[in-house]
């Protein structure tokens, strides 16, 4: 039978992969070969903070109603610029 801290000690591991897999998707966004799939990175690693931070608070390490992650930034989706199409992307979680 697992007993508290053997359970605290697995949901610590849980939320650090969750950011190990953050950071793996933090490195294949910067080495995309395309706007489309460095968006999809970035969207990915802020799904995966959010995951660890959901789990931190489940385990209660965090606070309730504290901000988890933000992720802002452009991107160009056109590598021509006469047809250049800028967007605007930001993720946030927000436990409440």
């Amino acid at each position: 039978m697992p007993t508290a801290s053997t359970t605290a000690d697995n949901t610590s591991q849980q939320s650090d992969h969750f950011r190990e897999n953050a950071e793996n998707c933090a490195r294949l966004a910067e080495s995309a070969k395309n706007e489309p799939l460095h968006l999809r990175y970035k969207r990915m690693e802020a799904a995966w903070l959010a995951l660890a931070q959901e789990q931190d608070w489940l385990d209660g390490e965090t606070a309730k109603g504290a901000v988890a992650h933000s992720l802002m930034g452009t991107a160009t989706l056109s590598e021509d610029d006469s047809t250049s199409v800028r967007v605007f992307f930001a993720a946030s979680y927000t436990l409440i």
